[in-house]
């Protein structure tokens, strides 16, 4: 059967019309709120969009041990303030991630900004006069 016709049959069992609209609202009402919810919900940043430089003397084993514990701070600070609806978060994680990195002795690099140029797209002509 048709899922369209199973769910009015659903429907039809109750014997008012009132039963059959409370009916409805019982089904759809959690679903409206789900989505209504879910599209609030901000999005905690996942990695920094800065870059930190290890020193040669430094193993790799240092590094990735300290970088880890870096993120998991600065997750964990950008985690709680997503729940309470903060924005600017990604600004956020970098600086906690950036200042606990340079605790640790390592450089940091801010990352690449791209910027745009607003103006005329027009191509004046060029005119040579020799």
């Amino acid at each position: 059967m048709p899922e369209k016709f199973m769910i009015s049959r659903c429907f039809h069992l109750y014997e008012t019309a009132e039963e059959t609209n409370k009916m409805k609202l019982f089904i759809f009402a959690p679903i409206t709120l789900a989505l209504t919810l879910g599209a609030c919900a901000i999005d905690p940043p996942k990695a920094p969009r800065v870059t930190a430089l290890a020193p040669d003397s430094d193993g790799d084993r240092k590094f990735a041990r300290d970088d880890s514990a870096c993120r998991t701070r600065a997750r964990t600070v950008t985690d709680k303030e997503a729940a309470n609806g903060e924005v600017d978060l990604q600004r956020h994680y970098d600086a906690i991630y950036s200042n606990c990195m340079i605790a640790n002795g390592y450089q940091v690099e801010a990352p690449a900004t791209v910027r745009y140029v607003y103006g005329s797209t027009r191509f004046a002509p060029y005119w040579r006069t020799w």
